[in-house]
């Protein structure tokens, strides 16, 4: 049962998960800069650096379930709260990671980021749908991950702004510009939980759930539910064509244009996140008129072309189609989370909880079979992982769009009766 609170309460709750989103963008930026770069610092082999990042994946995939069953028995704001405080943790280990020069500070933290990011998105995905009707679950929650893509972009420029020479400092300046940052940003973090628990909530925050007696069961009804199945497949897609044409942007430009320098490939990258939060907010506009699911269907359909010129064609046409195909991956991920879990009314923590499973395992899998790849062959090779996603994304709208056709006829014909 839904909490009854103001007009003006519930604004400031939908700002609120906003603005954790932005949190959540920065984080992840910053994360994605932090790692080659403290790798560098503590004599990590750059072959090797790539399995620091697979450390923040794997406990981004081992903290999705249990975060979702802290929720299930919790409520979503002590939850939230919970995952934010973790991850203030991992930048507190940062500063004596540094100034001890210990790797495994290092690695503590990496693991915790990926912990504390897993728990919170694993509550405010499930969370942003219960706010809303089912008639727009779909959109509101591309509205809120819409948000994501703004922190991305702060990170990215607060890195370029505080990372540039940082490492290749004397030691000693390096702990004055690297170090101490951090503690400032676990207290910011510390700041943001308190400043959550303050915000009133409409939807399960103060309910306390029975034990885990049945979970097994839950979670067995969820797997043969044919919905979460392939949305799960769905998700693991989405996260997939991101990690592979976000991924490759870079090197598609380094390797396509040897002359051009690390700024310049840079401005690029951050060219595709802009046309990426472009195209997120674009389709939370359009989703006003259009069926989220038919305007991720042409989506898909436009990605798959862009995709195909990039491989076959190549220079600046090729690059283009990258850069390109980020309007359309914006509305995918949220869009597949909002068709899985407006129906998940009974057990939308467990739900939640496997499709952020099913997410991480992508970011898991996908750079390491293309760092393999752009090392092997090259970029172009690479990117074709990306070509067995739009098969499994495009059979999981159809079989959403079969199932949304048959309710809104029902609706139809008793409306009429």
């Amino acid at each position: 049962m839904l909490k009854s609170i103001s007009t003006r309460q519930l604004m400031i709750a939908y700002a609120a998960i906003a603005g954790l989103f932005v949190l959540a963008g920065v984080g992840f930026w910053n994360d994605i800069l932090l790692f080659p770069k403290l790798a560098k610092f503590f004599g990590i082999d750059l072959s090797h650096a790539l399995w620091i990042q697979t450390l923040y994946s794997l406990g981004y995939v081992l903290a999705a379930l249990p975060s979702a069953l802290f929720h299930r028995k919790y409520g979503y704001k002590i939850g939230m709260i919970f995952a934010l405080s973790v991850v203030s943790i991992g930048p507190f280990l940062i500063f004596p990671a540094i100034v001890q020069h210990s790797a495994i500070f290092f690695f503590l933290a990496v693991a915790l980021l990926g912990v504390g990011w897993s728990a919170l998105e694993t509550s405010l995905n499930p969370l942003a749908v219960e706010m809303a009707q089912p008639r727009v679950a779909v959109r509101l929650i591309n509205f809120l991950q819409a948000f994501f893509t703004v922190g991305l972009m702060v990170g990215f420029i607060a890195c370029r702004w505080v990372y540039a020479p940082d490492l290749h400092l004397s030691f000693d300046i390096l702990v004055e510009t690297a170090a101490r940052p951090y503690v400032v940003v676990g207290l910011a973090v510390l700041l943001v939980a308190f400043m959550a628990e303050r915000v009133e909530l409409p939807a399960r925050c103060g309910i306390r759930e029975g034990g885990i007696a049945d979970v097994g069961q839950e979670m067995r009804d969820l797997l043969a539910c044919p919905q979460v199945k392939h949305g799960m497949a769905a998700i693991f897609a989405c996260i997939a064509l991101q990690s592979t044409l976000q991924g490759a942007t870079y090197q598609y430009v380094m390797q396509q244009y040897p002359d051009y320098s690390d700024a310049i490939a840079q401005n690029i990258v951050f060219t595709g996140l802009a046309v990426f939060g472009i195209g997120r907010f674009g389709g939370v506009a359009l989703m006003g008129r259009i069926d989220p699911n038919l305007l991720l269907k042409w989506g898909v359909a436009a990605c798959a072309v862009l995709t195909l010129g990039a491989v076959l064609i190549g220079g600046t046409f090729g690059l283009v189609c990258v850069i390109a195909t980020n309007l359309f991956l914006g509305i995918g991920y949220p869009t597949v989370l909002g068709t899985v879990l407006r129906d998940r009314h009974e057990s939308p923590n467990i739900a939640a909880g496997l499709l952020v499973t099913a997410s991480g395992l992508a970011g898991l899998i996908v750079p390491l079979a293309m760092n393999f790849l752009i090392v092997s062959a090259n970029v172009r090779v690479a990117i074709l992982l990306a070509l067995p996603c739009f098969p499994l994304l495009y059979f999981y709208l159809l079989q959403q769009m079969r199932m949304v056709s048959p309710q809104l006829a029902g609706k139809g014909t008793a409306a009429s009766s």
